[in-house]
């Protein structure tokens, strides 16, 4: 009548695995009749399943030396031995809880190809268990098509990877780890990466690898470690779809392009897309093309007429119909594609100006890339000139039409400095 039934035995020793098997592992129970169990029954769920008539469910056994039915190994020979490239189970019910090998036919299991694991061919995959320490290769993407996938797990003595509550990291010397992967369908809301305990002690998350919280389904918030320089990869956070806080600190070094793809609930960084607290490195790199997806740039988008500003740096002008464009005075740096010209935008704007009180002090390459800006005033009179990075302008070389105009005795110093971006005579005094 839908009472629970308790895994009957197990914990007081009366269900054993067979004496065949060398290093046994229960994954569960499946249905089968008086006698025998059905071949293709799926794994019984107790939590769910309602029980009406008396049912037989037979224990499900794995050897965890022979691994997982139905993974494909491929000899490699940059790690000398063998790569998991696919999976293709006769029973995909009872394949839940995927175990691989240390070893197949005698030779170190040393990882997993990129497409192992392709979209469609999951199977309902919740947990994977590397059994032996000689992994040496499990690429960033190669789980992100797991969409049910709960934990990993590998041996505490596999030196290259680790693993903390179903987490995956790697091993980056020393004391640095780069996270790698976080199951899509972990369970909890909140990811903090403060205080966690790896390796047996203090520990760096350097890097968010591409697409460690890929499709991260449950995850609503995520807190980075603070004091840690720390670089986001391209794709980090693809398709965490109910994301809505990425706490950064001031340490993040770089944030690469579509990081955040596909949030389209996330709406802040913690502060930082305010300015407030500012980033300590004036080497940070970034795009628009990194949080376009999110609704925090959706939402800036709309409110603004002219400027997404992420903390002090100018990701992207956004207007459409202006000639002339006067910045934020604090605005610090114009990052790269800040005027690239695409979609209409920047296809009417001629003028961009810098105003006697600003805090300008970086122009990244190709921040000016395919815009049609004719004249760019810089009013500032302070001796100290922002710096242009090399291609700042686009179009690599001298753009003979586009004219820079700046405070009156500063002309030779920025002739000096930008001899191979605007011709000698272009550069002239602010006009008034």
């Amino acid at each position: 009548d839908g009472a629970s039934i308790p895994v009957i035995g197990v914990g007081v020793g009366e269900l054993k695995a067979p004496t065949s098997l060398v290093n046994p592992k229960l994954l569960g129970f499946a249905q089968g009749d008086e006698s025998v169990i059905n071949p293709d029954a799926p794994l019984f769920d107790f939590a769910t399943e309602t029980i009406r008539n008396n049912i037989y469910l037979y224990p499900v056994w794995i050897d965890k030396n022979v691994g997982t039915e139905g993974l494909i190994y491929t000899y490699d020979e940059e790690t000398t031995g063998y790569l998991v490239s696919g999976f293709a189970p006769q029973n995909r019910g009872i394949n839940k809880e995927i175990v691989i090998p240390a070893q197949y036919s005698g030779v170190n299991v040393t990882g997993i190809t990129d497409t192992a694991f392709v979209s469609g061919h999951t199977y309902d995959i919740q947990s994977i268990e590397f059994s032996g320490a000689a992994i040496i290769q499990i690429n960033a993407g190669a789980l992100k098509n797991i969409s049910t996938l709960k934990e990993i797990i590998v041996p505490a003595a596999c030196s290259n990877y680790k693993t903390l509550n179903g987490v995956l990291y790697k091993t980056q010397g020393g004391s640095n780890f780069s996270l790698l992967v976080y199951p899509a369908a972990k369970d909890g809301t909140g990811y903090n990466m403060n205080g966690l305990s790896l390796n047996g002690g203090t520990y760096s998350i350097v890097k968010i690898e591409s697409y460690a919280f890929a499709n991260a389904k449950n995850l609503t918030t995520v807190t980075l470690q603070t004091g840690v320089p720390v670089e986001i990869a391209p794709y980090a956070f693809s398709g965490a779809i109910n994301l809505t806080t990425v706490t950064l600190t001031a340490d993040v070094t770089k944030i690469g392009d579509y990081a955040f793809e596909r949030c389209l609930k996330l709406n802040g960084f913690g502060g930082f897309e305010t300015g407030s607290p500012a980033f300590t490195s004036d080497t940070f790199e970034m795009t628009y093309l990194a949080v376009e997806d999110t609704k925090w740039y959706v939402d800036e988008q709309k409110n603004s007429e002219t400027e997404i500003i992420f903390g002090t740096y100018l990701i992207r002008y956004v207007g459409l119909l202006s000639q002339t464009y006067v910045a934020s005075n604090a605005i610090t740096v114009i990052m790269p594609y800040a005027f690239r010209g695409e979609m209409g935008i920047t296809s009417t704007l001629k003028k961009v100006e810098f105003g006697v009180s600003s805090n300008l002090i970086q122009i990244r390459a190709l921040a000016f890339e395919d815009s049609n800006i004719d004249v760019i005033i810089i009013r500032k009179a302070t001796s100290i000139l922002p710096h242009f990075s090399d291609n700042a302008f686009g179009g690599g070389g001298v753009n003979a039409a586009r004219k820079l105009q700046v405070y009156n005795t500063l002309i030779s110093d920025y002739i000096t400095a930008l001899p191979n971006t605007f011709l000698p005579e272009n550069i002239t005094q602010v006009e008034a």
